[in-house]
């Protein structure tokens, strides 16, 4: 069972949700191309946030921090959702290593063993948190393109209404009697 939960697992996307490094000595770098290395004081007892795949699925870009590091994806381990309340900011995850353990996620350094009795229905809670998870960055993503837009429109909206005021104002003072004796005095001038 385990092995087909391996599997299965590998497959899915990991955009969104959490993983750990499967050892100390897995190559972490700085930039997207992996070409800079990089190195930190204790990789395996902390948890990363995938920003997102690229190259086919097959490295992620993850978030720990303020930091953006880039990693294989065969050298992670995917963390799977029990529980998010985003109201109290708990997150509860669970992973497989040689048996179950279950880690909070602000709790990071004390797993403890985890009783999974239905992995499928443990695989089917995790994505559909995972897919909750996207669909709010995907409408945040959305709602911030749309608020732009509807911010350059309002700011467009206001500088025609600015230019046609001061044209207006050209206009009228142009057709005064002030205005008119300001063109001759130019003219003359001229």
């Amino acid at each position: 069972m385990e092995a087909n939960f391996k599997q299965f697992i590998s497959g899915t996307s990991y955009e969104g949700a959490y993983v750990r490094l499967k050892s100390k000595k897995v190559p972490i770098y700085q930039d997207e191309a992996m070409t800079m290395p990089f190195e930190l004081n204790d990789p395996t007892s902390k948890l990363y946030q995938v920003l997102y795949e690229y190259k086919q699925s097959t490295k992620l870009a993850l978030k720990q921090g303020e930091l953006e590091l880039y990693v294989n994806k065969n050298d992670v381990q995917l963390m799977l959702f029990l529980h998010v309340d985003l109201h109290l900011n708990e997150i509860h995850l669970a992973y497989f290593d040689q048996k179950w353990k279950q880690v909070y996620l602000g709790n990071q350094n004390e797993p403890f063993d985890y009783q999974v009795n239905d992995v499928g229905y443990l695989i089917a809670n995790h994505l559909k948190i995972l897919m909750c998870i996207q669909r709010k960055q995907q409408l945040n993503v959305v709602k911030k393109m749309l608020g732009d837009t509807i911010e350059k429109r309002q700011s467009i909206t206001q500088l025609m209404e600015q230019n046609n005021t001061l044209k207006d104002r050209y206009l009228k003072l142009r057709n005064s009697k002030l205005g008119k004796i300001q063109i001759k005095w130019w003219e003359r001038l001229k």
